[in-house]
Parts: structure tokens; C-alpha cells; sequence
């Protein structure tokens, strides 16, 4: 789950917006910093942030700027379906047992 996707915001205002978005799933912000909003959106790819297959809960936080105050977003849930190899290994006294297996998340 190395795929590229794009991640739009659109925030409206009651003069010029400025200031800048933050991406976040749950707590992790997914973007290495804020980005600029220009003419009331922000729109940014990311290239193999969703490595795990599973839940992810995406929100928007806008930071404000002279005239609007900070906000954030409803939670946008997308669940992330698909197949992974794992590789489960035990030991029993000094033998050391490895199993390749491949998972699949629907």
C-alpha cells in the first residue's frame, strides 16, 4: 500500500483567506509541515504515506489568520483494503520457526 493520493480541503471565510492547513490521520500529521491556502483551498499528493491496510481517520485543521479563527474538519473515515505479506516467527528451545503468510483486510 504504496499508492499516491490527493487530499483536498476548501475553507470558507468572511474576507481574503490566508494561513495555512494541516493533514492529519488521527494524530499524525501527514504532511511534513502546514500548507499555504490559496484563493480558499489547499490540495496536496502524497506519495506512499498509506502503508497500513486498516482504518484511517483523515481531518483538516485550518490555522486562522487575521480575519478567520482556526477550524477543523469532520473526520473523513477510509478504510484500506487489500493483501500483505507477514512473516510470524516462533521459537521452541533453540529451534527458531518462521512462517510466511499473506493477509488480506476487507
Amino acid at each position: 500500500m504504496n499508492d499516491q493520493f490527493t487530499i483536498t480541503a476548501t475553507v470558507t471565510g468572511t474576507e481574503s483567506l490566508t494561513g495555512t492547513i494541516s493533514f492529519y490521520d488521527y494524530r499524525t500529521q501527514i504532511f511534513a509541515g502546514d500548507i499555504p491556502v490559496f484563493n480558499g483551498q489547499v490540495q496536496a499528493t502524497n506519495y506512499g504515506y498509506v502503508y497500513g491496510l486498516g482504518i484511517h481517520q483523515f481531518l483538516a485543521k485550518y490555522n486562522g489568520d487575521t480575519n478567520n479563527l482556526p477550524s477543523t474538519s469532520s473526520v473523513l473515515t477510509q478504510v484500506v483494503t487489500g493483501t500483505m505479506p507477514v512473516t510470524i516467527q516462533g521459537a521452541t528451545g533453540g529451534d527458531v520457526h518462521t512462517l510466511q503468510v499473506t493477509l488480506g483486510v476487507q
